[in-house]
């Protein structure tokens, strides 16, 4: 198993109530299974938070999106610019 990286993901940024450590066990699976840096699908997990609490969507589910992006050979980030702009253009039902 891939030891955990020295930087950790802080909960408390990502504004869900969640255990660190179920995160970072959830990264470094989909590190091993679909690529990339777990350190960098911190990063990447941190700056999605907003837009993922803007379409009402989990921690878990921001972690599936990033591990989509790593198996089809997108960077997350841009991933994460693309899905920014898309959610910005939705007008809310209500």
């Amino acid at each position: 198993m891939t030891p955990a990286p020295s930087s950790t993901i802080s909960t408390s940024s990502l504004g869900w109530s969640a255990d660190t450590g179920a995160i970072m066990d959830t990264l470094i699976a989909g590190q091993q299974t679909y690529g990339g840096s777990v350190t960098d699908s911190q990063d990447v997990l941190a700056k999605l938070a907003p837009v993922l609490q803007s379409a009402n969507m989990d921690w878990q589910q921001g972690a599936e999106l990033i591990n989509l992006f790593n198996a089809a050979g997108v960077d997350a980030s841009a991933g994460i610019t693309g899905m920014t702009k898309a959610l910005g253009t939705v007008e809310s039902p209500e």
